[in-house]
């Protein structure tokens, strides 16, 4: 039987909120494990495929705007060799038509983990609300409720709309976004970790993205080492 790739999704609605970042240092982190990884980009029109093994990259194109390429697609998700599938989505999300037909048919079914990226400086609340708002559905659709997480990125937001949030304030954040939302209290939902301003501290990134991996069980090391 083929084994099934650990597969994160790395969405959230905010526009510049570090999505690709993350997902490009977590790549580069588990290919340094020698993992294999695929990246799957996609914008909810055309799909890039991305997949690393050792120092060779392989890359491809997928059309998804018809009916039949969506099922094409579909296809090729489950032929996927990889260990590890991110996928990384375009922060049209919700309100893009093709947004639902994926996470019900794509993302949720194969989703271990979800990482929701925000900035530091932007409005959270409101944006985890509208996200886990669009998730929930699906989630209770597809009858499935993976592990939901939160990483905020110190780069600065477009539009500032609050002082940057900081690490002592992420437990705090969800304790009392939960106690106010009790809608959401069936999903799995925990702060992760936050992402350093790549400007700023280039080179902390992939020790964030090691501690991203690492934390919560989110990679199960004992296979590997």
């Amino acid at each position: 039987m083929r084994k099934q790739p650990q597969t994160l999704v790395i969405g959230g609605t905010q526009v510049a909120s570090g999505k690709s970042l993350l997902t490009l240092a977590l790549a580069n982190v588990l290919t340094n494990w020698k993992m294999t990884v695929t990246i799957v980009s996609c914008n909810y029109q055309t799909v890039t495929w991305r997949t690393i093994q050792k120092h060779h990259c392989h890359e491809w194109q997928s059309d998804i705007r018809t009916a039949n390429e969506l099922n094409n697609f579909w296809i090729a998700l489950q032929g996927v060799q990889t260990d590890y599938l991110l996928i990384d989505l375009d922060s049209t999300g919700p309100k893009h038509d093709n947004y639902t037909w994926l996470l019900n048919e794509c993302w949720l079914p194969l989703a271990q983990q979800i990482i929701l990226t925000y900035s530091t400086e932007t409005d959270v609340n409101t944006l985890l609300y509208q996200d886990l708002g669009a998730l929930q559905f699906s989630m209770e659709y597809t009858l499935t409720n993976p592990k939901i997480y939160t990483v905020l990125n110190r780069y600065p937001a477009p539009v500032a709309v609050r002082s940057a949030m900081t690490a002592s304030d992420l437990l705090p954040f969800h304790r009392q976004f939960q106690t106010r939302h009790a809608e959401f209290a069936a999903m799995n939902l925990e702060p992760l970790g936050m992402l350093t301003d790549a400007r700023q501290h280039p080179e902390k990134v992939l020790a964030d993205a090691t501690q991203i991996l690492t934390a919560r069980f989110i990679i199960k090391l004992a296979k590997y080492f």
